[in-house]
C-alpha cells in the first residue's frame, strides 16, 4: 500500500473542496429512538382562583407556576388517569390561557390515535395533543482539514446523520491487528488496547489495518487535525487478534485461537458493536461465540469476499455480511443481511500520524460499523433486516471520494493498491 504524504492530503482538499456538490437525495433518517416513551399534554379548565391560593398557602406557595391546578381541577385530572393508561408527569398553571396544562407519560402498547380521539371527546378535557420535539436548526460544523475530502458527496448525509447521533457511549470492538493509539485522531477514542497474540513484537503502534479500521469507524472530530469518523464520539477497545504479515504491510493473519479470545473478551465487556474486518473458514468455536454475542445484543459486522470458501464469520446468522460495492453490485442472496459499502480509497488514519487511502471489504465493514454505532446511540427499534435496509440506503449517499482521486495524487502514479484481507 503506497502512503500518501499529508502536505499532497492538504493541497488535494483545497483543490477539491470546490467541486464536491450536494447528496444526490435526502439521507434516510434516524429512526426513533427506541423506548422513547410516548407522552401528551392534555389542559383543563382551571377552577376558581380562591382554589390554587388555598393550595399555595399550605405549601408556602410552591405550587406557583409548576403544580398549581385548582382542587376541583386536581380531581379532573385523578379521573382522567383512573380512566385512561396516562400518568402526570408535570405540569403548570398557563395563566394567559386560563387552563392547566400537564404532561402525561402514556403506558406501553397503547394505540395514541385512538388514545388522543377519547380523551378529545371527554368532557373534563379542554384539549389533548401528542408532545412535539423541536430542534434547533444548526448543524456540526468540523474544523478537521480532511473532512471534505473523506465524505466527498456525502459530507450533507454525514453532517445530518451527526445532529441526532455521534456515537457517543457506544462501545465498539475493533478485533483486528492493533493500533496506533498515539494518533492525534485515535488517542482520545481508544479507550484500551489488549493484545490476544501473544507477540513477542512491540510496539504495535506500527500496525496499519487496525490503525485504518478504527479510523473510519471513530476518527476524533473537531480537533483540527485530519479526518472525521463517522461515529466520532463511540469508545474504541483495539483489540488486536491478527499479526501484520511485515512492516509497511496492511496484510496480516490470526487464528482460532486469537480470535476466540478477543471475541470472548468482547462479549465479557457487552460490547455495542463488533467490528470483524477479516474473513476464513468456518471454525466451530468462532461460531459459537459469535452466537453468543449475539444473543447478548451486539451488532456484528464482518469483511464479506463474496466468493470462496473463506466467507467467515460473515456467512453466520445474524451477522452482517459486508461486501465492496464496487465488486458486487449486487446481492445474490437475499435471505441473508448483507450490505454493500463502499470499498474504494476511503481516506484513514495510518501509524505515525499518518492520512492514507485504503480499499477493500475491510473499510467497508468499518463504514458499517461506524453507521451501526449511530444506530445504536440513537436507540434503533430496528429489527435485524430494518436494520440492514437502513444501511444499504446509507450506502447510496457516495461515502468517500472518486475512485480516481488517489490515482491524481502527485507523485502517486497508479491508484493505490487495495487493501484485502487473507483467511486465517
Amino acid at each position: 500500500m503506497r502512503r500518501v504524504a499529508t502536505a499532497w492530503l492538504r493541497a488535494l482538499v483545497l483543490a477539491v473542496a470546490g467541486l464536491i456538490g450536494a447528496c444526490q437525495q435526502l439521507p434516510p433518517a434516524l429512526p426513533a429512538a427506541q423506548g422513547e416513551q410516548a407522552e401528551l399534554l392534555i389542559t383543563f379548565t382551571q377552577g376558581e382562583p380562591h382554589e390554587s391560593d388555598v393550595l399555595n398557602s399550605f405549601s408556602n406557595n410552591y405550587h406557583r407556576g409548576d403544580y398549581g391546578a385548582s382542587l376541583s381541577t386536581r380531581r379532573q385530572i385523578a379521573g382522567v388517569q383512573a380512566d385512561y393508561p396516562v400518568r402526570e408527569q408535570s405540569g403548570w398553571v398557563i395563566e394567559s390561557l386560563g387552563v392547566y396544562c400537564g404532561r402525561f407519560a402514556v403506558g406501553p402498547n397503547v394505540d395514541l390515535d385512538t388514545l388522543v380521539e377519547r380523551l378529545a371527546a371527554d368532557a373534563r378535557v379542554e384539549s389533548v395533543q401528542l408532545q412535539r420535539n423541536y430542534r434547533t436548526r444548526g448543524e456540526p460544523v468540523y474544523n478537521d482539514p480532511y473532512f471534505d475530502l473523506q465524505y466527498g458527496e456525502a459530507r450533507r448525509f454525514i453532517l445530518d446523520l451527526h445532529r441526532r447521533s455521534t456515537g457517543r457511549g457506544v462501545d465498539v470492538a475493533v478485533i483486528d491487528t492493533g493500533v496506533d493509539t498515539t494518533h492525534p485522531d485515535l488517542r482520545q477514542q481508544v479507550v484500551e488496547a489488549r493484545d490476544f497474540t501473544d507477540s513477542a513484537v512491540r510496539p504495535r503502534h506500527a500496525d496499519i489495518h487496525g490503525t485504518a479500521v478504527a479510523g473510519i469507524i471513530a476518527a476524533r472530530a473537531n480537533n483540527a487535525s485530519g479526518i472525521v469518523g463517522i461515529a466520532p464520539d463511540a469508545r474504541i477497545h483495539a483489540l488486536k487478534a491478527c499479526r501484520q504479515q511485515r512492516s509497511g504491510s496492511s496484510l496480516a493473519d490470526c487464528d482460532s485461537f486469537s480470535l476466540a479470545r478477543a471475541i470472548s473478551f468482547a462479549i465479557d465487556r457487552r460490547m455495542d458493536v463488533i467490528n470483524l474486518s477479516l474473513s476464513g473458514p468456518p471454525d466451530p468455536l468462532v461460531a459459537r461465540l459469535v452466537d453468543a454475542a449475539l444473543a447478548r445484543g451486539a451488532v456484528i459486522a464482518a469483511a464479506d469476499p463474496g466468493s470462496g470458501q473463506e466467507r467467515y464469520p460473515a456467512l453466520l446468522a445474524g451477522v452482517i455480511a459486508v461486501r465492496d460495492a464496487g465488486d458486487y453490485p449486487g446481492a445474490d442472496d437475499a435471505d441473508r443481511s448483507v450490505v454493500l459499502a463502499p470499498g474504494g480509497e476511503i481516506l484513514s488514519t495510518g501509524p505515525d500520524g499518518a492520512y492514507d487511502f485504503y480499499s477493500g471489504t475491510s473499510v467497508s465493514t468499518a463504514i458499517v460499523s461506524g453507521l451501526s454505532a449511530l444506530l445504536v446511540q440513537a436507540g434503533e427499534p430496528l429489527t435485524s433486516d430494518g436494520r440492514v435496509d437502513w444501511l444499504n440506503q446509507a450506502m447510496r449517499q457516495h461515502i468517500g471520494p472518486a475512485r480516481t482521486t488517489a490515482a491524481k495524487l502527485p507523485g502517486a502514479g497508479t491508484a493505490l493498491s487495495r487493501h484485502s484481507w487473507p483467511g486465517p
